[in-house]
């Protein structure tokens, strides 16, 4: 069972398709996003860093992101502050979490998620999105256990059981319809911990457009400590290595684990 909160069209990521279609999808975000109230994390005790602040300062500036996914004047077209966006649009819906950041289960009581889309002049994107949970409470009293077990139900999602590799799936935005394959998934599991079968340190999986031009887009997932960090890269190059890059930048900034 997972839950889905909607704040973005199921196109914003397969930027690329039409002008059109980008342009009504960062309105329709822009508006959706201005209305989400992101949740008011806790005061951080004397003398220890704000999580939340310092999730906020390890994301990339679209220079940095430009830098990785190769492109030029890289422009934020979206913010994110919750851990879900629509899947409407997408057949099967099974297939959502290769595209679009989808609310893993496990994901609720997140003190914050800090997020945002961003695109190129290319049509090159990339999305990262962060999400800070307590480091202990009652349902999940080992720290960093919680966003252990949301990276490895996110990384479940992407490789649902409707959405193998090799599947094809469909993306509708107005009257442009695409069509897409999923690709190989990965996941690296810590073995040390009772149920690596379930706790995910890192995984991801990809699709890769039909229809020409080539486009490839890549789900990458990384927990880190207390934080679950994630990225979607979509654009004609090598998009696994480069949400990969993005992640690893992300964490390099984060608080290191206790």
């Amino acid at each position: 069972m997972r839950a889905v909160v909607g704040l973005l069209g199921a196109v914003l990521l397969l930027a690329g398709c039409s002008t059109s279609v980008d342009r009504a999808t960062d309105e329709s975000s822009r508006d959706a996003t201005t209305s989400a109230a992101a949740q008011t994390p806790p005061p951080a005790a004397p003398g220890t860093a704000d999580p939340v602040e310092a999730a906020r300062a390890a994301l990339l500036p679209p220079g940095e992101l430009g830098e990785i996914i190769g492109d030029t004047d890289v422009q934020q077209t979206a913010t994110f502050t919750q851990p879900g966006q629509a899947s409407a649009g997408i057949e099967p819906r099974d297939c959502a979490a290769r595209l679009l950041f989808q609310e893993a289960v496990g994901a609720d009581g997140y003190q914050a998620v800090i997020g945002d889309n961003n695109r190129g002049a290319r049509g090159q994107s990339a999305a990262q999105l962060i999400q800070v949970f307590p480091e202990t409470s009652p349902v999940w009293p080992q720290p960093g256990r919680q966003a252990l077990r949301v990276a490895g139900n996110t990384v479940r999602m992407i490789n649902d059981e409707q959405c193998r590799e090799g599947v094809v799936f469909t993306t509708t935005a107005k009257d442009v319809t695409q069509h897409w394959t999923a690709g190989p998934v990965t996941a690296e599991n810590p073995e040390a911990l009772p149920d690596p079968r379930r706790d995910t340190a890192r995984g991801g999986g990809g699709v890769q457009r039909v229809e020409a031009p080539a486009r490839n887009c890549y789900h990458a997932v990384l927990a880190r400590g207390r934080t679950v960090v994630e990225s979607i890269v979509c654009g004609d190059g090598d998009s696994q290595a480069q949400a990969n890059q993005v992640i690893d930048r992300i964490a390099a900034k984060l608080p290191a684990p206790k």
